[in-house]
């Protein structure tokens, strides 16, 4: 782990005639965990139930290390980094170190501001690197992505996934520029480690049913749904809520309403919004 992320990654990427190089890492406040949750900031919901945390078992190197602890009772873990200055419309290559301890479902999120701190869109979205959910040792992850026009500030955010366990511990940030990369691409890269096992597709497949089926009882078994819609808590609170959203108009979330509930790290708002979707 380091207290800075200073050292240099050797990379040459031959493309054509253009060489494309990894220069020195950018300074990234705290990026190996060394000073605790120094320069990192959680959302209100993890905070409440300490789902980030900096312990020594979960050090790469050093003597720190992220872990994130979460059970399918909670709707996600969201710890995000200090704002590192970039340019707009130029490469850069994010590394780090995740260990799955156990089964999780956990990513790192990338956004950009501009100078004003405000939230900005990649034309791709927001790129994000989204860890393999099986348990695994430690493993070096790596994403080249293009900052957009008007970028001046990169973060990002280690997010557990909405209802899902997580134990997995992150180490070792660094982002660096590449210098002669070939022409920003329209859109910024997008990196997925979730690459599915085509035999295991095709054992899964084979298992299930010629026909979909829901969970629960078939819309036409009016027993089971009378019996259910007999019960005091859905009778007297679920089906008037559910009555009342009947005319009302879909909650929508916009692309600006959301960016703003990032900004302001307050995600209450887009998080009604989906409850009530």
């Amino acid at each position: 782990m380091f207290t800075t992320a200073r050292f240099i990654v050797p990379a040459a990427l031959l493309c054509g005639s253009t060489f494309a190089f990894a220069a020195e890492p950018l300074p990234f406040p705290n990026a190996g965990f060394e000073e605790g949750l120094a320069s990192w900031s959680a959302d209100q919901n993890d905070k409440a139930n300490n789902l980030s945390r900096v312990l020594p078992e979960a050090a790469r190197s050093g003597k720190s290390g992220l872990r994130v602890i979460q059970t399918t009772d909670n709707i996600g873990s969201w710890l995000q980094s200090a704002r590192v200055p970039v340019e707009p419309a130029k490469t850069y290559r994010l590394e780090f170190w995740a260990r799955q301890v156990e089964t999780s479902g956990i990513g790192v999120w990338i956004q950009f501001y501009n100078e004003e701190r405000q939230a900005i869109k990649s034309p791709g979205g927001d790129p994000t690197v989204q860890l393999k959910p099986g348990a695994s040792d430690w493993e070096r992850q790596e994403l080249q992505l293009t900052t957009p026009a008007g970028a001046a500030f990169f973060t990002l955010a280690v997010h557990g996934y909405s209802k899902h366990v997580v134990k997995a511990d992150f180490d070792d940030f660094t982002l660096t520029p590449v210098e002669g990369a070939p022409a920003p691409a329209a859109k910024a890269t997008l990196t997925s480690a979730l690459t599915p096992d085509p035999a295991r597709v095709k054992e899964i497949a084979a298992a299930l049913p010629a026909q979909p089926k829901g969970i629960g009882p078939s819309l036409d078994n009016r027993t089971a749904w009378n019996a259910l819609a007999a019960e005091p808590e859905i009778r007297d609170k679920v089906l008037p809520r559910a009555g009342r959203f009947l005319n009302e108009p879909i909650p929508v979330v916009t692309a600006e309403s959301y960016a703003a509930s990032l900004a302001s790290k307050d995600r209450k708002a887009d998080r009604l919004a989906d409850a009530r979707r």
